[in-house]
């Protein structure tokens, strides 16, 4: 029983003195292990684990499938700045590719764009024909040889005329009716011969307007009129149409150069004015018309 006492005081003794005593030891710095907060959710989503020995990889919030333009390839930024891909957004991931962004992987920079090559507008332009308008006036000169149309209406009386037209506008006048009332003539009787033939038959209304606009003067300035037309039974009949367009030419040729001639004869705008369309008239109109028909 003392033995017993004694060997349990001496233990106690020993503990004491361990107790008491301070350890000596020496102690070496170890690598610090990574400190892992690990935050548990409940719900289907697994748990989030942020280590802070790495960088933090959010998880973006890129649009999928982008509309980025394929083409050049861009200037990435390297590593650390490309943008993620497959759909990972915007994020800042550790791509060594650099900005190969947009080909439909979000909305990154993607390579660069083709851009928009484009066809352009090349048109065909508004080439245009013109207004049209009357025939193109003849380039060469017209013949001056050919006689003039007899006056079957220039001896008429004007003795008794107390108008304001001289005599040389007075001449004039009867000589511009007087051929107006030929070509009438002529180009009736060839239709009356061979029928409704171009281009007399559409000739015809042509000088019937003609015929109207110098009588209209003649009533202005108080001239005498002819109770008829003076050539009506005057003219020549021909074999055929194509010998009727040749006469056809040359009256026409005569018309023009009576009218060249009568620019002088006055200096009233209405009068000039009517000339000036019946010239028109003959040398863009009815010439080329029979020119045509030869």
């Amino acid at each position: 029983m003392r033995r017993t006492i004694i060997l349990t005081s001496l233990a106690l003794g020993l503990a004491l003195s361990a107790c008491a005593a301070p350890a000596s030891t020496t102690t070496t710095t170890a690598p610090t292990a990574p400190v892992v907060i690990t935050t548990t959710t409940t719900g289907p989503t697994a748990p989030v684990v942020i280590t802070t020995s790495q960088p933090i990889a959010p998880t973006g919030t890129g649009v999928p499938h982008g509309t980025g333009v394929q083409g050049t390839q861009g200037a990435g930024m390297g590593q650390g700045s490309g943008v993620a891909q497959n759909n990972q957004g915007t994020g800042t991931g550790q791509s060594n590719q650099g900005n190969q962004g947009n080909g439909g992987q979000g909305t990154g920079m993607g390579q660069g764009g083709q851009g928009n090559g484009g066809q352009g507008n090349g048109g065909q332009g508004n080439g245009g024909q013109g207004n049209g308008g009357q025939p193109a006036v003849p380039t060469t000169a017209l013949p001056t040889d050919l006689p003039a149309t007899p006056c079957l209406m220039c001896d008429t009386d004007l003795s008794q005329y107390t108008g304001p037209l001289s005599a040389a506008e007075i001449d004039g006048l009867r000589l511009a009716l007087n051929d107006e009332y030929h070509a009438w003539a002529v180009y009736h009787q060839v239709v009356t011969d061979f029928g409704e033939v171009r281009p007399f038959a559409t000739i015809i209304p042509s000088e019937a307007s003609h015929i109207s606009s110098l009588e209209a003067l003649f009533r202005t300035y108080s001239v005498p009129l002819p109770t008829e037309n003076p050539w009506l039974s005057q003219v020549p009949r021909f074999a055929s149409v194509s010998e009727a367009c040749t006469v056809g030419v040359d009256a026409e040729i005569v018309n023009v150069n009576l009218y060249t001639r009568l620019f002088t004869s006055t200096s009233r705008a209405d009068i000039l004015q009517v000339y000036e369309l019946l010239h028109a008239a003959s040398r863009d109109n009815h010439l080329p018309a029979f020119q045509r028909c030869v």
